[in-house]
């Protein structure tokens, strides 16, 4: 089970990581005030964007080290530790996949205000099913949430 949830976070990492350079609304053109900027860097949703996009990167990352280290420890106890943060990292990196998918389709379709309104109320609804679904996981696995306190998934790492 943990070197499919070890692909899985290798491919999230993979995917959000190419999404990162696949600027959404291309750059400034030359010769004008801020060439080769983002074009859509002034728009909040974009801002959004970056920043969960760069969260879902570094805990799929974080997961697939996590998953590596767990492998190699001897003590039963913290390899326990390390698979159950690295699935959390991995259920935390699909949330935020969530919110980065919805704010960056916002901010490429904000001229179209009724059609970015609408993704964005049909990816609310799946991100609040899937936070009840979140929930309900950890409960049944017996584990603490990882939207509880995000930054202690890191405590391992660092």
């Amino acid at each position: 089970m943990a070197k499919t949830h070890m692909l899985v976070a290798t491919l999230i990492a993979t995917i959000t990581f190419a999404a990162s350079f696949a600027n959404l609304g291309g750059y400034v053109p030359d010769g004008v005030p801020d060439q080769g900027m983002a074009m859509l860097v002034k728009k909040a949703a974009f801002k959004v964007f970056i920043i969960s996009n760069t969260i879902v990167v570094l805990c799929s990352t974080s997961s697939v080290f996590q998953y590596d280290s767990a492998s190699v420890c001897r003590d039963e106890g913290r390899r326990i530790q390390r698979y159950a943060d690295a699935f959390n990292l991995i259920l935390l990196a699909m949330l935020a996949m969530m919110v980065a998918f919805i704010t960056g389709t916002y901010s490429k379709l904000s001229d179209s205000n009724g059609l970015a309104i609408t993704i964005c109320v049909i990816g609310v609804l799946f991100l609040h099913r899937n936070l009840g679904e979140l929930g309900s996981l950890c409960q049944l696995l017996g584990i603490s949430s990882p939207l509880h306190n995000p930054l202690s998934l890191f405590k391992n790492i660092f």
